[in-house]
């Protein structure tokens, strides 16, 4: 295992998909920590919530990089390679894993990085919320490995790198357009929708894109917030990875 995870984090590191993901995710939050620092308002602004949501674009860099880097082990036939000389699946599904989600972790501090330290550094920090903040900061973060987590099950019962990675980036996609929708139906006040409401709000609860937008909105709120949110990451995060090692374990690679 030690071996698979030492091997996995160096082809990582060699990995061209990972420093572009990090490297684009950088430069993302680097602008948008540009645009809000520029402002006319940069000293008088809250930079927390602008932190926080600065993470609301990687889901999209962490989709690219884990579909290619676990793709990479069917398109090159490395996962044959590694069962013919004995090593266990199980060991294989949890290297890749580790791998992926540290990967991703990393993305996501490239991006939200500039922000971060551009908000320290303001004057509007002399009464920083730290305990509110880094709770809501944790939370996103654990949100953001439940989705990789989940991408990665995909990922590595996909034989084809291009339709992973297309798949991937449009689930992404679709998470993101549907939480938007599912933002704009809940804060609708009419009546109209009252009755799907509770179900709606449960859905996003799931969808990275909306605890990341309700925790920049509500972080000085975070022991109501955190009293289910971090139930559906956890839940996402045990069920992907143990179902996705149960099922490659008695899976017929071909």
């Amino acid at each position: 295992m030690i071996k698979l995870l030492r091997a996995n984090f160096a082809r990582m590191f060699k990995s061209a998909a990972f420093y572009i993901c990090a490297g684009g995710a950088f430069l993302l939050g680097l602008g948008l920590s540009v645009i809000n620092g520029l402002s006319d308002q940069a000293w008088q602004i809250d930079w927390c919530p602008l932190i926080i949501k600065a993470m609301k674009t990687a889901p999209i860099f962490i989709s690219v990089f884990v579909s290619m880097f676990l793709g990479v082990e069917y398109s090159d036939s490395i996962v044959k390679n590694k069962l013919i000389i004995g090593l266990e699946r199980s060991d294989i599904y949890a290297s890749n894993y580790i791998a992926a989600v540290c990967g991703s972790v990393l993305i996501t501090i490239a991006e939200v990085l500039p922000s971060l330290v551009w908000g320290l550094l303001s004057f509007s920090q002399t009464g920083f919320p730290e305990k509110e903040f880094w709770s809501a900061a944790l939370l996103c973060f654990f949100t953001l490995i439940a989705y990789s987590s989940l991408i990665s099950f995909f990922s590595m019962f996909c034989n084809k790198k291009a339709i992973t990675v297309a798949v991937s980036v449009l689930v992404t996609f679709i998470c993101f357009f549907s939480s938007k929708a599912i933002n704009k139906i809940v804060t609708d006040e009419s009546d109209y929708y009252n009755d799907v409401k509770p179900w709606l709000i449960g859905i996003d609860k799931v969808l990275p894109f909306g605890t990341i937008e309700r925790a920049a909105e509500n972080y000085m709120d975070y022991k109501y917030f955190f009293k289910s949110e971090p139930f559906y990451a956890f839940s996402t995060i045990v069920i992907s990875s143990g179902v996705g090692m149960l099922v490659f374990r008695r899976r017929d690679l071909k």
